[in-house]
């Protein structure tokens, strides 16, 4: 019975070994599975960004170009206007000045015809004519400037803001910028799930421990198991008597 017992026991404890590392390579195959899926996720997810992000430019870039475009036409459209007021203020300056030659004229004359000349009163009359004229011409012209200086600021402002949009998505641009921020951050942390896998898939390896208990187990069991077999030889080899 002794022998059978070792035996059972030896089975026991082999396979209690044998079961512990079975165990623990197909933990580390799924965990090395499951390492393989994550990095293949991240690769796909910066595909997907790249092509977003490639899209996107080019998409703000045809915008601002479009833009930039009609903002040159309104500048065009908007000086054209301007001369055209110009125009209209130079023949209406000539007509005034013309006016006011012609009223200071015949000022002049109605004063040698009634033998009035350098009468004061005309004389401040025709002072004031040219005065306000003079007044007028410059009032025009300092808002004919500030309507200018005005226009061209604006649409500098205006393309200053398109040409900067468009350099966003370029090298040094902030876009850019946050594109690479973005990727640096999915790397770190994908790199940081590759690092956990690999300390799972060594945790999962069976150490000396694993291997002991189990075979203690296993051993315990295959004694169970002999012990068993060795009490039913003993009721199947008895001789079969008779009840009385």
């Amino acid at each position: 019975m002794v022998p059978l017992l070792i035996a059972g026991a030896a089975i026991g404890a082999g396979i209690g070994a044998l079961s512990t590392g079975m165990q623990g390579e197909k933990a580390q195959g799924q965990l090395g599975h499951q390492k393989r899926t994550a990095w293949e996720q991240y690769l796909l997810g910066k595909d997907y960004s790249d092509e977003q992000y490639s899209i996107n430019r080019n998409q703000a870039q045809m915008q601002s170009y479009i833009a930039e475009n009609r903002l040159n036409q309104n500048v065009d459209q908007s000086i054209a206007q301007m001369n055209t007021g110009l125009l209209s203020q130079a023949y209406g300056i000539q007509n005034a000045q013309i006016q006011t030659s012609s009223s200071i004229g015949a000022s002049l004359a109605a004063e040698g015809a009634g033998g009035t000349r350098g009468n004061t009163a005309n004389g401040l009359m025709r002072a004031y004519e040219e005065a306000s004229l003079a007044r007028n011409i410059d009032l025009q012209n300092q808002q004919n400037r500030q309507m200018l200086t005005g226009m061209t600021t604006q649409a500098g402002n205006a393309l200053t803001d398109i040409r900067n949009e468009r350099s966003s998505w370029d090298a040094g641009g902030y876009r850019y910028q946050q594109k690479e921020a973005q990727d640096t951050y999915n790397r770190k942390m994908a790199e940081l799930g590759q690092a956990d896998f690999d300390w799972r898939i060594a945790d999962a390896a069976p150490g000396p421990m694993d291997y002991l208990v189990n075979m203690f187990s296993g051993a315990s069991s295959g004694l169970s198991m002999a012990g068993s077999f060795s009490s039913f030889g003993k009721v199947g080899g008895g001789k079969y008597q008779k009840p009385p």
